[in-house]
């Protein structure tokens, strides 16, 4: 009901049920609406949110915020898929890359903000000055 219907897949693993955000972000009305869905509708209805993470760092860090603000989901999704998809390709445009440790945890920083800092070289290097979509 509400912002869960339509939004999300309605998942079953094992024996446990998922509601997985389709689009994080800018897609739903950014992290409020992550946050109302996972504090109140999923949870309410004792099932787990695990919002869907595929695209750059910046997406991630923000999913992995709302995520460890709001619920207390066993997992998250982590995009990483090599060769094609590293993390150094993931999170070209930040100073350090997202790692998970050797035991699989994710440590999120406390510093400002997503706790991360933008490589500013490697946007100036990137940088466009013609839209090549429409």
């Amino acid at each position: 009901d509400g912002l869960v219907a339509g939004l999300c897949h309605d998942l079953r693993v094992g024996d446990q049920h998922l509601l997985v955000p389709l689009k994080a972000g800018g897609g739903i009305g950014a992290e409020t609406d992550l946050e109302e869905i996972a504090d109140r509708q999923v949870e309410a209805a004792g099932k787990i949110f695990t919002p869907h993470t595929w695209g750059t760092g910046i997406g991630v860090m923000g999913n992995l915020h709302v995520t460890a603000g709001t619920v207390d989901t066993p997992f998250i999704e982590f995009p990483f898929d090599p060769p094609e998809w590293t993390n150094e390709r993931r999170d070209y445009m930040m100073k350090e890359t997202i790692e998970a440790d050797g035991e699989g945890w994710i440590h999120l920083s406390d510093r400002p903000g997503l706790g991360f800092e933008l490589n500013e070289d490697v946007l100036r290097a990137t940088a466009s000055s013609q839209a090549t979509f429409s």
